[in-house]
């Protein structure tokens, strides 16, 4: 039994997925409609019980079925590079910017071609002039027609982009997918990933605080790399597996 979730209705956790221990072993729990529900009301509940029945499918065979965390990976320069040239071999990739306040200053840059550290990483660039100095290198695969960039809630990596003299074209946003399939209002990344995927995920909150004590992600980057990049290399991981678990409903 879930706790507590006897007493919640079904409509409001229906499609939501949870892990429990059963039988000794932790398993995925999706919970959905009773067969008998759904044909009192076939027009409204039919599709949301075949999109629940999705859901579950995908767990069983997605990546988090073998256990597969989300990557927690820093790379250098050259690993950033390759990793965005085996994007360019694929024709797509996901993008994430870390900046250090709202569609400022790019503290550096997540990517992912694939789910887990052997596919998605960050790079943070130690300096602006860094970045600056690399962006040349940066620019022809966010503008490439023929790579599709995958990026949650894309409108602020364009935006972020702009002062850059760069335009990420051919763009799919994981944002606008789970709206047009159903999802009202629409979710930000890591909600996203627990309800879809099963899987926590660092909250920005607790890496840069909120509020009074909120701190530039520059400031915290300087201080502690590795823990920026638990967090900036899991959110291209996320939204390139999300965007799998879309694409085949949305073809």
């Amino acid at each position: 039994m879930l706790p507590k979730e006897k007493e919640i209705a079904i409509t409001k956790i229906h499609g939501l997925v949870y892990k429990r221990e059963i039988c000794g072993r932790e398993r995925y729990v999706v919970p959905t409609f009773h067969p008998a529900f759904v044909g009192r009301n076939k027009s409204v509940l039919y599709p949301q019980l075949l999109k629940d029945l999705r859901t579950a499918k995908s767990i069983i065979e997605g990546p988090e079925a073998a256990g597969l965390p989300y990557s927690d990976r820093l790379g250098s320069w050259a690993e950033f590079l390759e990793m965005l040239n085996r994007g360019k071999a694929l024709g797509e990739f996901a993008v994430d910017f870390e900046t250090a306040e709202f569609y400022k200053e790019i503290v550096g840059i997540g990517v992912a071609v694939g789910p887990g550290r052997e596919n998605a990483l960050y790079w943070p660039a130690a300096t602006h002039d860094e970045l600056l100095s690399h962006w040349k290198g940066i620019k022809p695969y966010l503008e490439d027609p023929g790579i599709v960039k995958i990026i949650q809630n894309a409108n602020y990596e364009i935006m972020t982009a702009l002062p850059y003299n760069t335009r990420i074209c051919n763009v799919r946003d994981t944002m606008i997918e789970a709206w047009l399939l159903g999802d009202r209002p629409a979710l930000g990344l890591k909600p996203m990933a627990l309800r879809y995927r099963g899987m926590e995920m660092i909250q920005i909150e607790d890496l840069i605080g909120s509020g009074k004590k909120r701190r530039s992600m520059r400031v915290v980057q300087n201080e502690d790399e590795a823990l920026v990049g638990r967090y900036a290399a899991a959110d291209p991981d996320a939204t390139w597996r999300l965007h799998k678990l879309h694409q085949p409903l949305l073809d």
